[in-house]
């Protein structure tokens, strides 16, 4: 983006730098795994951008569609719309590059590396915090913005068409409150809650004390939105109808409320207690405790719930005993 005022490439993390790791990391387990049979062809010493179930921008490169499982790399596994910079990737970036400046040591070659990483940190906090932040006030500018305005004074730098934010969005929205959204690209923005991101980005310092506790007064307004009757829900609001199709590809496991869309996962409880306790509120964090040991001993430890729709009169447990045990 040219009139942003760091370079996009040079602060967050693309779809293409978390692929080239995790493959990296995982090496020929995973480029051999039966799972991921498309991956066959990834091989290391060529661009991403020509492994198999790969899509890339032809102007600026970054991956733009991976179509084995979303980017690869957020805790959403299965396509659900997201693409480019999701706040996950970035939130999970910004706190790994904080950690990364505690193991460092300050010795000549050290020293280099903790610039280098400043810098990013820099640059990273000051675009997640301008562009990804939404609040009451921030929504209303974004409604009012002008659009086809190019250069280094424009307020709407990525073009967004006030037309595309999506009604539940001024519902969802408290006068007090706010959050980072699910994504930033040109002419698109994701309005959708991550409950992952948001928590990580209070954990890792990305938000600001004052975000963070406009955060925490965002999950207290919309309770029911984003915990409901187990906690947490990984996402908000849900793809439903014609957009869940459209969306997942008539995914089975996708369906409203369920799995990746919008379903209630405990294993989050832990991100969202910590994020409260930080931001000095034990209370409600004891309350979220309180409401999963109401049920998940007694529904055997499930992975993730199906919250409660119009045909169903309360949320129901999936996956028993699947990747939870009692001692977490």
């Amino acid at each position: 983006m040219t009139f942003l005022r760091y370079n996009t490439s040079e602060l967050v993390a693309t779809c293409s730098f978390v692929l080239v790791v995790y493959v990296s990391y995982c090496g020929q387990l995973l480029l051999g795994s039966d799972y991921y049979p498309i991956m066959m062809n990834w091989n290391m010493s060529t661009d991403c951008c020509n492994w198999g179930g790969i899509t890339c921008n032809s102007f600026t490169g970054d991956v733009i569609c991976v179509d084995l499982s979303c980017d690869g790399c957020s805790m959403i596994d299965r396509r659900m719309g997201i693409y480019g910079y999701p706040i996950e990737i970035q939130a999970l970036f910004f706190m790994e590059l904080r950690c990364s400046l505690a193991m460092l040591k300050l010795d000549s070659e050290g020293k280099e590396f903790v610039e280098r990483i400043m810098k990013r940190l820099h640059a990273l906090s000051f675009h997640m915090r301008s562009y990804f932040w939404i609040d009451f006030q921030q929504l209303n500018d974004i409604y009012r913005y002008k659009t086809e305005k190019y250069s280094h004074t424009a307020v709407n730098k990525f073009n967004v068409i006030p037309d595309s934010i999506p009604d539940w969005v001024f519902d969802f929205m408290p006068t007090r409150g706010g959050y980072f959204i699910g994504n930033v690209s040109p002419a698109r923005m994701d309005f959708r809650w991550f409950a992952l991101g948001n928590c990580v980005a209070i954990l890792s310092s990305l938000a600001t004390p004052e975000q963070a506790s406009a955060i925490m007064d965002l999950f207290e307004a919309r309770w029911e939105e984003l915990v409901g009757e187990t906690p947490t829900k990984i996402c908000y609001p849900e793809f439903e109808r014609h957009e869940q199709r459209i969306v997942t590809g008539y995914d089975p496991k996708n369906t409203r409320w369920s799995y990746h869309n919008g379903g209630s996962w405990p294993v989050l409880l832990w991100l969202v207690t910590v994020a409260f306790i930080k931001t000095g509120l034990p209370r409600v964090a004891r309350k979220a405790i309180e409401l999963a040991e109401s049920r998940l001993l007694k529904n055997g430890w499930p992975e993730y719930y199906t919250e409660k729709t119009e045909d169903t009169s309360e949320s129901k447990p999936a996956s028993i005993r699947h990747g939870q045990s009692p001692d977490i």
